[in-house]
């Protein structure tokens, strides 16, 4: 008896594992496809209603920033890769539990193009981001998302710490 159980358990297990793999698998290509430049490939990554929320979102009066109301991921992209043309992916890291997935991402590139307001610098930005997405039908449901925006504005001569 012990051991019918013992089997049943690690199927689900083993089933709750591949449903991990996959969940993280999505999230890979997701980002290789950013990363790839191919625009049209990105929407086939998410529900067909999604939502994607910045919980720190700054925002301007020139809405050079995509907010977090702004839900158009190949808009979103777009906008990066005008301010921040061949910028690169890393990914830092990813977690699965259920439906969700964690990613810790790092994109950098030259500021050539306005970022959150600021006028071109030529000069190199690294973001690092946290980002929580919930699955459903391994397809992005939503994004909440959080990235190091004091230390990009610090980055591009916006403000200055020491």
């Amino acid at each position: 008896m012990l051991l019918v159980c013992f089997s049943i358990a690690s199927g689900a297990f083993a089933a709750e594992s591949g449903m991990l793999d996959k969940n993280k698998q999505v999230i890979t290509d997701f980002y290789e496809s950013v990363q790839s430049g191919e625009l049209t490939d990105l929407p086939a990554f998410f529900a067909e209603k999604y939502t994607i929320e910045d919980v720190g979102a700054l925002t301007d009066k020139k809405k050079s920033h995509i907010s977090e109301t702004t839900a158009d991921i190949t808009e979103r992209i777009k906008y990066l890769r005008e301010a921040l043309p061949g910028f690169t992916i890393t990914l830092n890291k990813l977690v699965a539990e259920g439906d969700t997935v964690f990613a810790d991402v790092t994109m950098s590139g030259i500021q050539k193009g306005s970022f959150l307001g600021v006028e071109p610098t030529g000069k190199e930005i690294r973001m690092r981001a946290f980002v929580i997405y919930e699955l459903e039908n391994h397809k992005i449901k939503s994004a909440l998302e959080m990235w190091d925006q004091l230390g990009v504005m610090k980055q591009m001569g916006y403000i200055k710490i020491d």
